[in-house]
């Protein structure tokens, strides 16, 4: 289905985000539109763009050896050269330059840490990973925080 003019106007405006900073109004130097974090439909708009982005890359990347859970990524290329999965990274590289954004990719990992796992793909283990100086914060269970 098409979007409208009008419909067009109404997302992009949506998008405009202005800083204020003792008493003075900040402009990004290359427009108003932006995504930012904490934004009401911040995850949303993460999530459509992830779901474009996996649509091209499933193109030459089985959907089932890939996945996204926000701006982190995971894929597997079992039985792949070297080679081969050189011309992938480039591939998933330029799909997100073409489209303005950026991405690291880190090949043939035999461990790989994704969102609070660390994974060892050689003997099957998992374990829990936290970032470096990152802080673990805990709700005492009988908070009145609403359940997850």
């Amino acid at each position: 289905a098409d979007i409208s003019e009008e419909d067009l106007n109404i997302i992009m405006h949506s998008k405009n985000s202005l800083l204020f900073s003792e008493g003075s109004a900040w402009e990004k130097k290359d427009g108003r539109f932006d995504v930012t974090m904490g934004s009401y439909d911040g995850a949303e708009t993460c999530e459509l763009v992830g779901l474009y982005l996996l649509h091209k890359i499933n193109q030459f990347v089985p959907a089932n050896q890939i996945g996204l859970y926000r701006d982190d990524g995971l894929a597997i290329i079992p039985n792949a050269t070297g080679h081969r999965v050189d011309q992938i990274r480039k591939r998933i590289i330029q799909i997100f330059k073409d489209e303005g954004l950026k991405i690291t990719v880190e090949p043939n990992l035999r461990i790989a840490d994704f969102l609070d796992i660390t994974m060892n793909l050689e003997n099957g283990k998992y374990s829990p990973f936290k970032k470096p100086n990152s802080t673990l914060l805990y709700v005492n269970a009988q908070s009145n925080h609403p359940p997850a």
